[in-house]
């Protein structure tokens, strides 16, 4: 189940997280909570001195929860990935557009961008 808690400050957040926490764990339940990265170690203390040890909650990140042990590439390193293959697709004369070689790398940015909207809208290519 997924409890969705909205506060208006840091200390309201973490009580009414602390209460929901308090009382799976008294269920045995498992819970994992999500805060930005900053706020885990303060969460994580907060945690520690309301209930203690525990091994059933565990706070973490959006990021970290995902992090797998593939190598992902960064913004800027897709966006090197995308002006490289212009940069081959222009020299076999395969690139109708953004054919400028100065303007490969803005290209590239601009291609990167609508490549993560695409990505982001789950287009499909018959949709495309």
């Amino acid at each position: 189940m997924v409890k969705l808690i909205s506060a208006y400050t840091l200390s309201e957040c973490l009580d009414a997280a602390y209460e929901q926490i308090a009382a799976c764990e008294q269920l045995g339940q498992k819970n994992l909570v999500f805060c930005e990265d900053r706020l885990t170690l303060v969460a994580e203390r907060a945690l520690m001195r309301r209930i203690g040890g525990t091994i059933l909650t565990e706070i973490t990140t959006f990021s970290r929860f995902l992090k797998t042990d593939e190598k992902v590439l960064s913004r800027e390193g897709s966006v090197m990935a995308v002006s490289e293959i212009m940069l081959e697709k222009q020299s076999k004369g395969e690139l109708k557009c953004f054919t400028s070689a100065s303007g490969s790398l803005a290209g590239a940015k601009c291609i990167y961008e609508q490549l993560a909207q695409f990505a982001a809208s789950e287009l499909s290519p018959k949709e495309l």
